[in-house]
C-alpha cells in the first residue's frame, strides 16, 4: 500500500514536468498542481495510516489527480478532485475518532487532511470561473493554494516531527504542543479575517508565524544525525524557508490591514508561492521521507476481547455468553496467577508488599470498602450515570460516602480463551448479596507489547453493543506499591497503555484515563483510584483491602 503512493508520487513529477513544459499555465495553477500530483501522495506513504480508507483512496487518487489536471480546461472534471479531498478529510476525521484525540502528533496529520476538503471546494471554484464569496479570480485561486499549502503542509510536518521525537523517546514539550495547537486553529481564523475582518488577519498571521518560527527552531534542534544527515539538511532548509514565507505573509497582512501595498500580489506569488513550494514543502517532504516516520502504536496491535455487551450485563452475563470454561483444569484464585510475568527493567515483582502481591494472585481472599469522591463539574452527571448503572449492572459507582454499605458477593471463574480472543481470561464479578444485581463485571486477562516486551494488564469491561477496555502499565509506587496507570509514561510510540471503546469489531481510544496506586498502610491495603474525562478529573474511588478472616 506503501509502494502504491510512492509510485504516484513518481507519476505525478514527471506529469507535473509535462505539465510545466508544454500546457500554457499560470505559475499558481502550476504550483497547486505540485501539491495535488507530488506532495499529497507522497505525504500519504510517509504518514502511513493503513485500512479500509486508505484502500479506498489508492483506487480513487489517480482518477481524481488526473481529472483536477483535466479541469483547467474542462471544469466539470474538478468534482472528481472534490470528492476525493472530501474522502481524505473523512479519512482523518476516522482517524481521530479512532485515536480519540489523545496524540496531538496524530492530530496534527489527520486535521491536515481534513482541511484539503476545504481546498477541494476552492479548486472547483476556480475551475468555473466562480466569484466563491465575492472574490475575484485570482484570489479564489490563491485560497486553493492557501488550503493545499499553508493549512496542509505545515500542519502534515509537524506532526511528523512530533513522530520522529516520540520515535527518540522523547516527551512532546509545551512549546511543540502550543504550537500545533495554533496551526490547528489559524488556517480557518486568517481565512474568516480575509473575509470579515482584517484585525483577524493580521492577528492570525502573527500567531501562525510564531507556531512556524517554533517549529522551525524544534527542527534545528531535534537530534537527526548519522545516515540521516541529508534529511537532517533538509529539513532545515525547509524550516528556514518557511520563516521566509510567514514573515512576507506578516508583512502582506499587515498592509492590508493598513489599507497600503507593502507587497504586491504578483511578487507575492513569485517570491512567497515559489519558496514555499521549492523551499518549505518539497525539502521537507523528501526529508521526512527519508526517515521512520511511525504513527502512535496502531489500536489493531492490541489484543482486544471478542465478546460483545448486551444490556442489561448483569452477574449472569458470560454464562449467557457461553464464555464460561467449564473444562478448566484449575480455578483462578486471582487477577492474575502470578506477579511475575509483569518483570521487566521498571517492574520487580519481588519489590513490592506480600500483601499486595497476595492481593493480586488471590483475590478471592480479601474484602474491599470503597470511599467515592465525585468531581464537584460532574457530581451532576454522576447521579443520572447512577441510574443508568444500576440498570445496566455494569460499573455501578456509588455517588457518595453516604450510600450504604452493601454486602457483596465476589466471584472469580475462568473464561474460555477461544471465545473471549485474549489468553488466560478470567471474569470478576462483584454483586449485591440482597438483589443479586451486578455492580462490577469485568474479564481479566494480559498481554504482551511485542515492540518493547512490556506486559500490560488487559481489563475488558462489557457494555451494550460492544464495551471498554482497560489497558493499564504497572510500575512501582513509594515503597512496596504498585502503580497502575493508562497514561503515557514516555510519550513514546510503542506503548499502548490507555482506555479504548469497542462498537462491533471496531476499536478507538477513548478520551479517558486512569491510575491506581496501591500501598500497605498499619497492615491494610489502600488504594486510590482516579479517573479522567477529557483531561479532567471525574471520579476518585479510595479503597481499603483486608484480608479476609478464616
Amino acid at each position: 500500500m506503501k509502494k502504491v503512493f510512492y509510485m504516484y508520487s513518481i507519476f505525478g513529477t514527471v506529469a507535473w514536468i509535462v505539465l510545466a513544459m508544454t500546457a500554457q499555465m499560470f505559475i499558481v495553477d502550476l504550483f497547486l498542481y505540485i501539491s495535488i500530483l507530488v506532495l499529497i501522495p507522497m505525504g500519504l506513504q510517509i504518514t502511513n495510516q493503513t485500512g479500509k480508507w486508505t484502500r479506498l483512496l489508492v483506487i480513487i487518487y489517480p482518477i481524481a489527480a488526473v481529472s483536477s489536471v483535466l479541469s483547467h480546461w474542462y471544469p466539470i472534471f474538478s468534482w472528481a478532485w472534490w470528492v476525493f479531498t472530501i474522502l481524505l478529510a473523512f479519512f482523518g476525521i476516522a482517524h481521530f475518532i479512532k485515536q480519540g484525540g489523545m496524540y496531538i502528533e496524530e492530530n496534527m496529520i489527520n486535521f491536515a487532511w481534513m482541511y484539503t476538503a476545504i481546498g477541494g471546494t476552492w479548486l472547483v471554484a476556480h475551475a468555473y470561473n466562480y466569484a466563491l464569496m465575492g472574490f475575484d479570480s485570482m484570489i479564489v485561486v490563491l485560497t486553493a493554494n492557501h488550503f493545499h499549502y499553508a493549512s496542509l503542509f505545515p500542519l502534515l510536518f509537524h506532526g511528523l516531527l512530533g513522530r520522529e521525537l516520540k520515535s527518540q523517546g522523547k516527551v512532546l514539550s509545551a512549546p511543540y504542543k502550543a504550537a500545533g495547537i495554533i496551526m490547528l486553529v489559524i488556517p480557518l481564523f486568517i481565512a474568516i479575517g480575509i473575509t470579515y475582518a482584517r484585525w483577524m488577519e493580521i492577528a492570525g498571521a502573527l500567531l501562525f508565524a510564531c507556531s512556524l518560527i517554533a517549529y522551525a527552531v524544534l527542527t534545528w534542534k531535534s537530534t537527526i544525525s548519522g545516515q540521516r544527515l541529508i534529511a537532517k539538511i533538509l529539513l532545515n532548509i525547509s524550516s528556514v524557508s518557511v520563516t521566509v514565507t510567514i514573515l512576507l505573509s506578516v508583512i502582506y497582512a499587515f498592509g492590508r490591514w493598513q489599507g497600503m501595498t507593502t507587497i504586491s500580489i504578483p511578487t507575492m506569488i513569485m517570491i512567497h508561492g515559489a519558496v514555499n513550494v521549492f523551499g518549505f514543502s518539497v525539502p521537507g517532504m523528501i526529508g521526512y521521507l527519508m526517515l521512520t516516520n511511525k504513527q502512535h502504536v496502531p489500536v489493531s496491535s492490541i489484543p482486544f476481547s471478542k465478546i460483545k455487551g448486551t444490556f442489561p450485563v448483569g452477574r449472569h452475563f458470560f454464562h449467557k455468553q457461553g464464555a464460561i470454561d467449564e473444562g478448566a483444569a484449575s480455578l483462578p484464585a486471582g487477577m492474575v496467577d502470578s506477579m511475575d510475568l509483569f518483570t521487566s527493567a521498571s517492574f520487580h515483582p519481588n519489590a513490592i508488599h506480600p500483601l499486595i502481591r497476595s492481593f493480586y494472585e488471590n483475590t478471592m481472599m480479601f474484602e474491599l470498602d470503597v470511599v467515592p469522591r465525585w468531581h464537584p463539574l460532574f457530581y451532576p452527571v454522576a447521579k443520572r450515570y447512577k441510574k443508568l448503572s444500576q440498570r445496566m449492572e455494569q460499573m455501578n459507582f456509588p455517588v457518595s460516602s453516604n450510600d450504604r454499605k452493601v454486602e457483596v458477593e465476589s466471584a472469580i471463574f475462568p473464561l474460555k480463551d477461544e471465545t473471549d480472543g485474549r489468553t488466560n481470561v478470567r471474569a470478576w464479578i462483584r454483586s449485591e448479596q440482597a438483589t443479586k444485581k451486578a455492580f462490577y463485571v469485568a474479564a481479566y486477562s494480559t498481554h504482551t507489547n511485542n515492540e518493547t516486551g512490556e506486559r500490560y494488564y488487559n481489563i475488558f469491561f462489557p457494555l451494550p453493543f460492544g464495551g471498554m477496555t482497560s489497558v493499564l502499565r504497572i510500575t512501582h509506587f513509594q515503597e512496596q506499591g504498585v502503580h497502575l496507570t493508562s497514561l503515557s509514561h514516555t510519550k513514546h510510540v510503542t506503548e499502548q497503555q490507555g482506555v479504548y471503546g469497542s462498537i462491533g469489531s471496531y476499536h478507538i481510544r477513548l478520551p479517558i484515563n486512569e491510575t491506581i496506586d496501591v500501598w500497605v498502610e498499619d497492615h491494610v491495603i489502600k488504594a486510590c483510584h482516579h479517573s479522567w474525562l477529557f483531561g479532567f478529573r471525574c471520579l476518585t474511588l479510595n479503597y481499603e483491602i483486608r484480608k479476609l478472616k478464616d
